[in-house]
């Protein structure tokens, strides 16, 4: 692919690429720039039309879910470092008098990160609702929950016992950021996801029906019409569509039973 990005190592250019580069032949400014632009045109073309259908392909809603692993765990470091170490230097509970500038600094970092975590749990609900790919971020879900616990528990904790330190003179806020428990359940639906979406035989994502959004149905020798695959799902649960009834199969090239489609 032609890119304009500066790389560490050599860029790999295709041969008629470097062709023009090496000849310099009559306009060949031009060439180069037509030719670099098709040895890049089936890849943006195949993008656009996957999303056209579906939204994105098994691949690159994979690389978005592990994107926002990889982001949340960096936001928990960040959280134990604030509350482990530079809240306590701010508080004045690690040897040096608090302060002020260094509280509220640490406090609008501890309401950030809280945002986040927020922000990233709601960008998984949103990828959880995608028709074909969400089982694989329902995995995810949650992922803010321990960051707003840990928040309102700090609150929690300053309101019951500051009005009583005068007297106890104890002030508990030892926090934990527990791991969100959906987390547990991601490795289970990424093998389910990887199953159903990869080929692992020719080490490439699966074509087809697996990944068609909608489907022409028939019932008997009448055409009922083309409908998605969330709206198969509904009317099969409803009893609207019966799984005698077919479906066209891109795969078979035929008249498939609805039963034998995987929604």
């Amino acid at each position: 692919m032609f890119v304009s990005q500066k790389l560490d190592t050599p860029l790999e250019l295709p041969p008629e690429i470097e062709e023009v580069i090496k000849d310099r032949p009559k306009h060949w400014e031009f060439l180069l720039l037509q030719r670099a632009l098709r040895s890049a045109a089936e890849d943006i073309n195949g993008m656009a039309r996957v999303a056209s259908t579906c939204g994105t392909d098994a691949g690159t809603f994979v690389e978005w879910v592990t994107s926002l692993i990889t982001d949340m765990k960096k936001v928990a470091v960040e959280w134990n470092d604030l509350m482990n170490r530079e809240m306590p230097q701010a508080l004045g509970l690690a040897g040096k008098p608090a302060d002020p500038d260094s509280l509220l600094e640490a406090i609008d970092q501890l309401v950030s990160l809280t945002r986040v975590a927020v922000v990233y749990e709601q960008k998984a609900a949103m990828l959880a609702r995608h028709p074909l790919y969400g089982g694989l971020a329902k995995g995810i879900g949650g992922m803010g929950k321990p960051f707003v616990d840990a928040f309102n528990d700090l609150l929690g904790r300053l309101d019951d016992q500051l009005p009583k330190f005068d007297v106890t003179h104890e002030l508990n806020l030892q926090l934990k950021l527990n791991s969100p428990t959906a987390f547990e359940s991601f490795a289970q639906a990424a093998e389910i996801f990887k199953r159903r979406f990869s080929n692992e035989t020719e080490h490439k994502l699966r074509d087809g029906d697996v990944v068609a959004e909608r489907f022409l149905l028939a019932r008997g020798d009448k055409q009922i019409g083309e409908f998605s695959r969330a709206a198969i799902a509904d009317n099969l649960a409803a009893g609207i569509f019966l799984k005698d009834d077919w479906f066209w199969s891109t795969d078979a090239q035929g008249w498939q039973p609805l039963r034998a489609l995987e929604l």
